[in-house]
């Protein structure tokens, strides 16, 4: 029965710790993905879009005529260039040509953002020629949902060391033990996962005729890692503490077994000073040759 529940206990903290890497990087790609660090990284891409592809001559050729007619009744316009359908507020035309390729890049990076998909995240891959989606609330809603998942499943998995282990204390220490070098792998996914993301990422070169090419393609693969750093230290902050609960649970158990031997110890000097005296007693009522009988009657009295 033992070498069967430390054979469960193995495979449970192998488990274990593949669940806590697959939860740091579930998360990572979670807190990475949020539209604050998303934009600022594909707002290259978007600018490139708008000057190469559309032009942005052409969209200011297009919206300058609605100043003097259509802005006069109306808030704001619908424009459609190249495939791409735009939201212009007459209040942004009237700020002139900055102001209106500025409000097309950012119009341009929030489509991408949250562009709604009638796809599963796998289906998405096998229709997308260039996989955006992949920097889209659709992917971030994904991962997030996968995270949520693997949380429970750690629970559940320290549940089952609780109940494997024999000392219930060493829970917390093998369960920390197990998250810290989850941790540091997590720390290194910037490093391990670029080479790996390119290959996923090299179709939205197509996209881009600039000489940046490669500097846009090493954005976006930062964007997945943006927040690796973070949830490092929040795992292997957890993991200090577990590791902690561990360690006091235990210096608890050993300050009490301390205790009880001082107190056994106190105890049987107690005992043998007591046995000491009585000895010391016995012969001095035996060197004065007193009948047993008074002996027994004395003892009573005391």
């Amino acid at each position: 029965m033992g070498v069967l529940r430390g054979f469960a206990l193995v495979i449970i903290s192998v488990i274990l710790f593949l669940s806590f890497l697959a939860t740091g990087i579930f998360a990572t790609l979670n807190y990475s993905l949020t539209y604050e660090n998303v934009q600022p990284r594909i707002y290259t891409i978007a600018d490139e879009i708008v000057t190469e592809q559309i032009g942005s001559m052409e969209i200011l050729n297009q919206l300058t005529p609605y100043l003097k007619t259509y802005c006069i009744n109306k808030t704001e316009i619908v424009q459609s260039f190249q495939g791409y359908t735009f939201v212009f507020p007459c209040d942004v035309i009237t700020q002139g040509q900055s102001a209106i390729i500025n409000h097309t890049v950012n119009y341009l990076v929030s489509d991408f953002y949250y562009k709604e998909y009638n796809c599963t995240f796998i289906k998405c891959f096998e229709q997308s020629d260039i996989p955006l989606f992949l920097i889209s609330e659709h992917a971030k809603d994904y991962w997030n949902n996968l995270y949520k998942k693997f949380i429970f499943l750690d629970m559940l998995l320290i549940l089952l060391i609780i109940l494997l282990t024999e000392r219930k204390s060493n829970s917390p220490l093998l369960a920390g033990a197990l998250l810290i070098p989850a941790a540091l792998i997590v720390s290194l996914l910037k490093k391990v996962g670029a080479g790996i993301t390119k290959i996923f990422l090299n179709p939205i070169s197509s996209s881009v005729t600039g000489d940046n090419t490669n500097e846009i393609i090493s954005q976006i693969v930062g964007i997945f890692f943006a927040e690796s750093t973070k949830v490092f230290l929040w795992m292997f902050i957890i993991g200090i503490i577990l590791i902690g609960i561990g360690l006091f649970f235990k210096l608890t158990a050993l300050g009490i077994k301390i205790k009880n031997k001082i107190q056994e110890k106190v105890l049987k000097q107690k005992v043998e000073e007591l046995e000491q005296k009585n000895e010391k007693l016995e012969k001095q009522i035996n060197n004065k040759n007193i009948p047993k009988q008074n002996l027994n009657v004395n003892v009573k009295k005391k």
